[in-house]
Order: structure tokens, then sequence, then C-alpha cells
């Protein structure tokens, strides 16, 4: 049974309060096509990224069937791989367009997105995986919290950089959140920033060490810190920890402007 096929299937007929429309048929020609386009493994991925736009673009006026719909096929777009003929990369940018499609679709683009970090093509391609984490961030779904610090405590500058700037989305979080996302960033990269000072750093093999994981998300957790925070005052990484010792125990429920 062809993919959509078996999407169309599992959408239910009836809810508590009475029966569901079915899919428009817009809607199910365009997930038909996409289906098909991701099909051709790599051959037809200009098409499929077309259609993924479209569907982001349409997702909110979308019915809950249309929805559940849209976001399995656009999940099943991201998570399939595309190898190039090397063998050892993938091609990802029918990944990267459709993880930025599910960002904008809130829980259900977070059920979606939170799994494929754990897929192979995902783990040895950074900028996917940067991108998939802070697409995470962007849905602003609970579920995405725990994953957003577990990646800032990594040793992997695409995840702490990804974490940053899906942090930097929360901005508008309940004040106990924004504590919390403020303070699991926070923490790795004064750490990071400590050890940069106190010791040489030796670059081997693979390894990304404390300095290159500090100088390339810098930038970005310095930005996720002022949208959490809601002041720009702060210059560095000692300065942020100033104001963090001196604000945490205070009500972040209204921020500072």
């Amino acid at each position: 049974m062809p993919f959509v096929a078996m999407l169309l299937a599992l959408v239910p007929s009836f809810s508590a309060g009475g029966p569901i429309e079915d899919p428009r048929p817009e809607i199910t020609h365009l997930v038909t096509d996409l289906d098909a386009a991701v099909e051709k493994n790599g051959k037809g991925d200009t098409q499929a990224i077309e259609i993924v736009g479209r569907l982001a673009g349409m997702y909110e006026k979308c019915t809950p069937a249309e929805r559940e719909l849209v976001v399995k096929q656009v999940g099943r777009a991201l998570r399939d791989p595309r190898p190039r003929p090397d063998k050892k990369s993938f091609e990802d940018r029918l990944a990267m367009a459709s993880a930025q499609a599910l960002g904008s679709m809130g829980d259900a683009g977070a059920k979606e997105l939170a799994p494929a970090l754990a897929l192979k093509h995902f783990r040895i391609d950074g900028p996917l995986t940067e991108e998939t984490i802070a697409q995470l961030g962007r849905t602003r779904a609970k579920q995405a919290i725990d994953p957003l610090l577990e990646m800032a405590g990594t040793r992997s500058l695409y995840c702490v950089r990804g974490a940053a700037r899906g942090a930097a989305y929360w901005g508008e979080a309940d004040g106990a959140t924004r504590k919390k996302l403020f303070e699991g960033l926070l923490k790795p990269m004064q750490s990071m920033a400590d050890e940069v000072r106190s010791s040489s750093v030796a670059v081997g093999g693979p390894v990304i060490v404390a300095k290159e994981i500090f100088e390339g998300a810098r930038e970005a957790a310095y930005a996720a810190y002022s949208e959490l925070s809601g002041v720009s005052e702060a210059r560095d990484i000692d300065a942020w920890l100033a104001w963090w010792n001196n604000n945490k125990t205070k009500s972040w429920d209204k921020k500072k402007t």
C-alpha cells in the first residue's frame, strides 16, 4: 500500500465533537505528489522542496485531519536519507526544507523533529543537526525543552549552536521556562570559557574542543540570553554570568525592556 494511502487510512473519521471532514482534494493531491517526489530518491527533491513549502504555507488553515496528513508526510521527507555517491555524506536540501516546515507546525512538528536527531544521516551531518535542533526550539512545544538543554550540554558545536538558536524562540514563554533555558545554556558555555582560559586545549582528531565550540556558538548563545532575559547590556560570558547571579532569584514574569 502506498505511503499516502496508509496515512489516509489512519485519519480518524469521527471525533468527540462529531464527524471529521475528509482532507480537501488540494491537500491530498499535494501530499500524494510529495510522496511520489520523495520516492524518486533525490531526483524529485527540487519538486519535493517546493511542495513542502506550499504545505507549510497552508498548514495554519488546515483542518485537524489535514494537519495530521501533512505533518506525517513532511516528517517522512525529513527522515528519508539521500546518500551522495561517496556513500559517506548526504544531500540534505530536502531534509533542511522539511525541518524548517515542521518548525512552524508546533507540537505536531516537534513529534517529527525530535526522533530524527537519532538517525545516522543526522548524526554525521552537522548543519542538518543544527537546523533540526533550532527548528525543534522554534515549535515552542514543551516537549522540546529537555532536548534543547541536553544538546546545549554536549561537546558538539552544531548541537550547542542549534540549541541556542532554538532557545531564542522562547522569549515570550513564562518566567520559569525562560529561567530554565537561560541557565541550561549559560552553564555549559561558562564551563567551556573557563576551560579555555585555564588550559591549552589541543585540537585532535574529530573532537571539537571547548575553544572551537565556545567561539562558534557564542553569538547564538548571547542572542538567546538576550531574548530570554529581555536585556542586552551584557557583552561577554562573564557579564552574562554576573547578570544571571544578580537576577536568578527574581521574578521573570515580566521581562525588562
